[in-house]
């Protein structure tokens, strides 16, 4: 556990990446040309390796580089080598978004984008790698382990973390760290908070069926369509209603689908919705889900010909809970270093860091990059302020002095 002593780093510990900012930008440049979904990451992951290469030829602390199914990895044994390990992380992948920002480097896959940030977190960790072994008096302290991860965006099927820690990531490791960057917070700020972060995801998915039949005759029974309509109205109703009773918990509604042809009165619709909350306790989950069920058994019982014929929820990503002292450790150092960090509200977002957390003590820390009012996460017109990712080197930097 990181243990803040203002002796063990220098205050300029954060300052010390500026150095490398040219290096992390043109790195970060190169890989949003080259966006790929996870588990598919093909030329992002020979990138990751040609530079490490690179940066093994010159550096002066001899390092491997181990490749496994979740991602790559590299162990950088300095200081004191009876300590466990302090694991850094950087997720790679992308979206299935068209960009549409115009930048000149913008994506060269069409369909794809880095429209999360994955390109500078492993552009800022390789820059913190190229610090870390440029200088004996910039070795770490203790025994580092730096993850560059794939597949962070596409669930718990498809996880990189599940796949790591499948793949034993966690032994030797006494502590876990992952720098986000924020389009939509003041460039060059750092935020986080104690204790959740992140919320759990999961995906409620309900079908409806119905007679249906040919749309000359739609006084014989109500349609698909128009059970499903009052359906959606009810819940809408009653989400207000368990969000009173259940304060952390957020239910959007999400996807309304039902129809073939202009002809034909559907006997079928299909409604999804996300469920996001802060509970790690089944009970609390199961009541919500059959506090939504009620209302869509009240709807359905009133029309004789139609029923329900799927209510499924799939379960996302855990909770992402930071460490509170580690926290304030890292808080304080920060402040310590003459930067700005702030505590910040949870997100009702999902991170499958929350794995590594959920078995190791750490913590997940954002650092902002708005550009203008900000242009959120996911979005075609996803942009950053690619000058101070240098601050990112510099975090890693720190984590590793104190």
């Amino acid at each position: 556990m990181l243990t803040h002593k203002s002796t063990l780093f220098p205050s300029t510990a954060i300052e010390a990446g500026k150095a490398f900012s040219p290096y992390v930008i043109k790195t970060y440049r190169a890989l949003h040309t080259i966006p790929e979904l996870g588990m598919h990451e093909k030329k992002t992951w020979d990138f990751i390796i040609h530079s490490l290469k690179e940066i093994r030829a010159t550096s002066l602390l001899p390092f491997s580089i181990i490749e496994k199914r979740g991602g790559i990895v590299v162990d950088l044994q300095s200081g004191n080598e009876n300590q466990p390990f302090t694991l850094f992380r950087a997720d790679m992948d992308a979206l299935p978004i068209e960009e549409k920002t115009q930048l000149p480097f913008a994506s060269k896959h069409p369909g794809f984008m880095h429209a999360c940030g994955h390109d500078a977190h492993v552009a800022m960790l390789l820059g913190y790698l190229k610090l870390a072994t440029s200088y004996p008096h910039h070795f770490p302290k203790h025994p580092i382990r730096l993850v560059w991860q794939r597949s962070e965006e596409r669930g718990p099927v498809y996880s990189g973390a599940l796949a790591l820690l499948e793949e034993n990531i966690l032994d030797n490791v006494g502590s876990v760290y992952a720098l986000h960057i924020d389009s939509m917070a003041k460039s060059g700020l750092f935020h986080s908070t104690p204790g959740s972060i992140l919320s759990s995801t999961g995906e409620l998915f309900i079908e409806i069926g119905a007679q249906g039949g040919h749309v000359m005759r739609e006084e014989i029974s109500p349609s698909a369509l128009e059970i499903g309509t009052h359906v959606l109205s009810s819940l809408i109703y009653a989400i207000k209603k368990i969000s009173l009773q259940y304060p952390n918990c957020r239910i959007v509604p999400t996807l309304f689908h039902t129809g073939s042809a202009v002809n034909i009165r559907p006997s079928k619709a299909h409604i999804a919705i996300a469920i996001r909350h802060y509970y790690n306790d089944a009970t609390s989950v199961k009541s919500i889900l059959n506090l939504i069920k009620e209302s869509v058994d009240k709807v359905i019982e009133k029309s004789p010909t139609a029923h329900l014929t799927r209510f499924e929820y799939e379960k996302g990503h855990q909770v992402t809970y930071n460490t509170p002292k580690v926290f304030e450790t890292i808080h304080a150092a920060i402040l310590d270093s003459g930067h700005t960090s702030q505590i910040s509200p949870p997100a009702y977002a999902g991170e499958d860091f929350g794995y590594f957390l959920n078995q190791r003590q750490g913590c997940y820390y954002r650092l902002g990059a708005q550009v203008g009012k900000g242009v959120d996460h996911h979005s075609p017109y996803f942009v950053i302020d690619e000058s101070i990712l240098w601050k990112g080197v510099g975090f890693w930097f720190l984590l590793s002095r104190l």
